[in-house]
């Protein structure tokens, strides 16, 4: 039942995105088809963990950060860049690492003596697809502690 409310939810949002004004989801000077143009809108990474907490790393080696691709099949993702930021200010300042990784890849482990006890942090990732688009970028901030 619950499966059958979700598919029915993406398919409605789907069909009215559709719909929507050709101008809104439309690319025309770079001839991208009005699908295409609704499927990258909608189309996005999803950050599952670490999702806005505070980490103990006391003991641990690493931090694994989990994330999920939104594309659908006719949009060609080339390849997906992870951020990872110290404090609460995304720039290029703040920018601690930073990793080119490939399509297929659903997660990165970053070794624990990047971070500091008492530390924020902010973490994201971008898709970047075929042709030059982005997606937008996803970012997530999470405290870590280590005793």
């Amino acid at each position: 039942m619950r499966n059958k409310a979700y598919i029915f939810c993406l398919l409605f949002t789907l069909t009215l995105a559709f719909f929507m004004p050709v101008e809104v989801f439309s690319n025309e000077d770079k001839g991208e088809s009005r699908l295409e143009a609704i499927l990258k809108s909608v189309a996005g990474p999803r950050l599952n963990y670490p999702n806005n907490q505070v980490m103990d790393l006391s003991g641990k080696k690493t931090l694994k950060f989990q994330w999920s691709l939104t594309t659908a099949n006719l949009v060609e993702l080339d390849y997906i860049e992870f951020y990872l930021y110290k404090g609460e200010v995304i720039n290029e300042k703040n920018l601690v690492f930073k990793k080119r990784l490939e399509n297929n890849e659903y997660s990165i482990e970053i070794d624990s003596g990047l971070f500091e006890d008492g530390g924020a942090y902010i973490w994201g990732i971008r898709q970047f697809f075929l042709g030059g688009e982005k997606s937008n970028e996803k970012f997530i901030l999470f405290e870590v502690y280590k005793k």
